[in-house]
């Protein structure tokens, strides 16, 4: 078995479904920590269930997580609908910027929308924001990103993706002001007069 074959198949590129056998393939090479785990997490999160999680979580703790666990939190969190769970994980990525691994608080901003999907959480809201509107912060394009997806902004805005962006142009204008509006990021009301 070839686990690139499985995933193609898994992702639509190839004709045919996923096999329980592969799937269980999947699983052995999360479990050896052998193989190609990138592709294993992918067809775990295209084809797996929750209770694969337990298989993906060692991947944000163990030796491998600076290579995997912005991989993991993502097959966790939007593919294996596990968001409840690792919510307070997200949340303290987010707002106490810990590295838990590598990149590890992007990897929480690009679950963000999930969790404030679940959860009613202002405070957050506002912590990504003010990522946000830090020039000299290395995420900010992925909290601008995270709050573009949260306020349902995608089409209102020119480039979605952009990390070059300035904080005074009209996206980060329309992005500050809907922040403020639905988390009532009090500390940065200063800041909506920034146009």
């Amino acid at each position: 078995m070839k686990i690139k074959d499985i995933l193609a198949r898994a992702r639509g590129l190839k004709v045919g479904e996923v096999t329980a056998k592969e799937l269980d393939y999947a699983r052995k090479i999360l479990e050896k920590e052998e193989g190609d785990i990138s592709s294993a997490l992918s067809v775990i999160g295209l084809c797996g269930n929750s209770k694969d999680a337990d298989l993906v979580e060692p991947y944000l703790y163990n030796e491998h997580k600076n290579i995997y666990g912005e991989m993991a939190i993502r097959t966790l969190c939007r593919y294996l609908g596990q968001t409840a769970r690792y919510g307070s994980k997200i949340r303290s990525l987010i707002i106490n910027d810990i590295e838990l691994f590598d990149n590890s608080r992007m990897a929480a901003l690009h679950v963000a929308d999930l969790y404030l999907q679940e959860f009613d959480d202002p405070e957050l809201g506002c912590a990504i924001l003010k990522i946000m509107l830090d020039k000299n912060n290395p995420d900010k394009g992925a909290a601008r990103l995270a709050l573009i997806r949260i306020l349902n902004l995608k089409n209102l805005v020119a480039d979605p993706v952009t990390e070059d962006f300035d904080v005074k142009d009209n996206d980060s204008t329309l992005i500050m002001n809907s922040a403020i509006t639905k988390f009532g990021c009090e500390i940065l009301k200063n800041k909506q007069n920034l146009h």
